[in-house]
């Protein structure tokens, strides 16, 4: 099953003076260690071999992209000495792969330079991801995980003729519930995930635009969240909020419930389950109709970014509830 809309709401860091859980690159703070140590050599011949040894994984925001970042320990300690100037340098390149659905390429190891020396020395290997990457991923990451295959390319800076490049390749294995740590606590921000289930095919009783406006369709819903979520990144917030509102309309006909009438004049101890779910479609509808309409009434309502991203936040929420099954 596909994705027929993913929403990445941020929420900004607490600023309380209270210590941020988050751990953003280059600051000292505990993580989670991803991964059992593994070792890998790379080769250039006999008695010249590269001891790689990789140590931890993790995610870091950047400005405008995020990291993932590979830590490694380097060392060739059958090769060269502890002597401080007895060193190789080493141009390292490579590749990453996910391995949860066949073999689909992430991204290239961004090029770097080792100065190996007979004990370890510390090298980091950081494939650059878009937020869509980061999500991607974050799909293929089901029970078992995500399985990450990491290939790294070594050519030896100043070797002797007839020395080519050697590589090696390693397979990580992340849990659950490590790779979900890492994904919530991103960089600066806490990423909440919205996923509507694809494809959002109507039933075989929709066949025409009179249909969706009677029965409800499901592919009539979808393209009013892509509108707002456009509308949305292009700045026009009461667009969005106005597509949001639309919206709504698709899902009460996908899902109908109790109406305003029947759940606003109970108790609120007295309403099922269902007209609790009610007193917040109805609330929601009477907050964002006025972002359509231009009025006496309507017409002082302006709505900024912030109150954008809530509108698309809540109806999105709305729409996979409505769309699932439960």
């Amino acid at each position: 099953m596909g994705v027929e809309l993913i929403l990445l709401v941020q929420i900004s860091q607490a600023t309380d003076g209270m210590e941020p859980k988050i751990r953003a690159f280059g600051q000292s703070s505990r993580h989670t260690r991803w991964v059992r140590q593994d070792t890998r050599d790379i080769s250039f011949g006999p008695e010249r071999v590269l001891k790689v040894v990789f140590d931890e994984v993790w995610l870091a925001r950047g400005a405008g992209t995020n990291q993932m970042i590979f830590r490694t320990n380097v060392s060739a300690p059958n090769w060269l000495g502890n002597e401080h100037g007895d060193v190789v340098s080493v141009l390292a390149t490579g590749k990453v792969a996910c391995g949860n659905l066949g073999m689909s390429a992430v991204g290239p190891l961004g090029t770097s330079v080792w100065d190996v020396r007979g004990y370890d020395v510390q090298h980091d290997l950081v494939l650059m991801m878009s937020d869509e990457q980061v999500l991607a991923l974050d799909h293929l990451a089901g029970p078992t995980g995500l399985i990450l295959f990491v290939d790294v390319l070594g050519t030896w800076l100043g070797a002797p003729p007839g020395v080519i490049s050697a590589g090696c390749q390693v397979q990580l294995s992340l849990s659950e519930a490590e790779w979900r740590e890492r994904v919530d606590n991103l960089g600066g921000d806490v990423a909440l995930t919205l996923r509507i289930p694809a494809p959002l095919r109507d039933p075989g009783a929709v066949t025409t635009a009179a249909d969706a406006a009677t029965i409800g369709s499901r592919t009539q819903a979808a393209a009013r969240l892509r509108k707002a979520r456009e509308a949305l990144k292009d700045g026009r917030y009461e667009d969005c909020v106005s597509s949001c509102r639309l919206v709504l309309d698709s899902l009460a006909l996908l899902r109908p419930l109790p109406s305003a009438k029947a759940v606003f004049g109970k108790s609120p101890r007295e309403r099922t389950p269902d007209e609790r779910w009610a007193v917040l479609f109805h609330d929601a509808q009477s907050l964002l109709s006025v972002a359509h309409r231009d009025d006496e009434v309507t017409m002082a309502a302006t709505f900024g970014r912030q109150d954008a991203e809530t509108a698309l936040a809540l109806v999105a929420g709305l729409a996979a509830r409505a769309v699932s099954d439960g």
